[in-house]
């Protein structure tokens, strides 16, 4: 409502108390002045109350600024805390992906080993030819109890060049065109 309205009822409302009083005797009976009267009344208390809202908003926000330097602060801290973890964590992936470069070449390294093991290892049950089944050299087995072994100049189990029982670790050394029987026997590994 604007101010010249406001003018306006209350100029009304005096000329109705005017007329009212005239005709009743006394402003502070009528009922336009007791209306008034409890409206102002009203007015005033909610203007109160308001004013008490804003003295609380004022207060909150005074707190609220006089906390603010801290939160900073507590965010600044973060914030360099943060950076440092992210450093430590940068670190960190550099040293796994150093382990992981790492614990490839030792797989590669061990999967040759394993490849040229399994090149140089022949059951301890057979009978192989030198050259061709097996290659020439020395072999070491942990051998077993009954392990029996011959190294042969022929096919034949009965042209022996040399031959041994064993009942743990043994060495033998073949070369090119003999035969290697070995029965009982651990696995025998190339040296």
């Amino acid at each position: 409502m604007g101010a010249t309205a406001v003018v306006a009822l209350l100029a009304g409302a005096a000329i109705g108390v005017g007329v009212s009083v005239l005709a009743q005797g006394s402003v502070e009976n009528s009922p336009e002045y007791v209306e008034l009267t409890a409206e102002r009344d009203s007015l005033q208390g909610e203007l109160a109350a308001a004013r008490a809202d804003l003295g609380n908003a004022r207060a909150e926000m005074e707190e609220i600024e006089g906390d603010l330097p801290r939160r900073e602060e507590e965010l600044a801290a973060g914030l360099v805390e943060l950076k440092a973890a992210q450093a430590e964590l940068t670190r960190r992936e550099v040293v796994v992906a150093g382990s992981e470069t790492a614990v490839a070449e030792r797989e590669k390294a061990v999967g040759i080993a394993e490849v040229e093991r399994a090149a140089n290892t022949i059951p301890g049950e057979g009978m192989y030819r030198v050259g061709t089944d097996m290659k020439a050299g020395t072999y070491r087995t942990e051998g077993a109890s009954g392990c029996y072994y011959a190294v042969l100049r022929s096919t034949s189990t009965h042209d022996i060049a040399e031959n041994n029982n064993i009942d743990g670790p043994g060495f033998v050394t073949v070369r090119e065109g003999q035969y290697f029987e070995t029965t009982r026997c651990a696995d025998w590994i190339r040296q």
